[in-house]
């Protein structure tokens, strides 16, 4: 009987170890993720002359892939098509959160489909790309904390596999490339993430 005892108490200990463990693996794979963008790891340092128009377009592929989701729900609107002297696995990773976090927790479809946008900023010599997506049921004070690490909305707070840090990494990414990565809604439901980047 005291093997039995002892047997038991192993199996218990395992069963409460094993939620945990699986939850440190998944967050440890959403970080790596995060980091390194769909397409993979590249050196953090190279910097070279990235043309938007296929950057976008493969980020946004190899999202939509990896999310399982019809690509006709990403729509690219190119509005001017300049190149970025940016590393290409940064710009993706930042990119491939966004458009992650839009597929993911919008309302996407094909009357709503994420929408990428590409345009001159205010300043000069500034980038801004914007994702818009349909939120609806997303007020504002959830939008002011979407950078917050760790925070998650109500949607994804069961899910295991969401830990609050998508959009954290992609603003901390932005700004290592000099970018700014902010989010904003409108009376209509829709978010939008815009990045403006030299």
């Amino acid at each position: 009987q005291a093997e039995d005892g002892i047997r038991d108490h192993c199996v218990t200990g395992v069963q409460t170890c094993a939620l945990p463990i699986s939850r440190m693996q998944a967050l440890a794979e959403v970080l790596l993720a995060g980091t390194r963008g769909p397409s993979g790891v590249q050196n953090p340092d190279q910097v070279t002359e990235l043309p938007l128009a296929p950057a976008l377009r493969g980020a946004a592929e190899r999202t939509c892939d990896a999310a399982g989701v019809d690509r006709r729900w990403m729509k690219l609107e190119f509005g001017s098509m300049p190149s970025l002297r940016c590393n290409a696995a940064t710009f993706e990773a930042v990119m491939g959160n966004v458009m992650r976090n839009a597929l993911q927790h919008g309302s996407v479809s094909d009357q709503h489909p994420v929408t990428v946008r590409v345009s001159a900023a205010d300043r000069p010599g500034v980038v801004r790309i914007t994702v818009v997506n349909f939120a609806p049921g997303l007020g504002a004070s959830e939008v002011s904390r979407m950078f917050d690490p760790l925070w998650r909305g109500d949607a994804s707070r069961n899910d295991p596999t969401h830990f609050g840090l998508g959009l954290p990494i992609a603003q901390t990414l932005a700004a290592s490339v000099g970018g700014h990565l902010e989010a904003s809604l409108n009376s209509a439901g829709f978010l939008t993430m815009t990045l403006d980047i030299p």
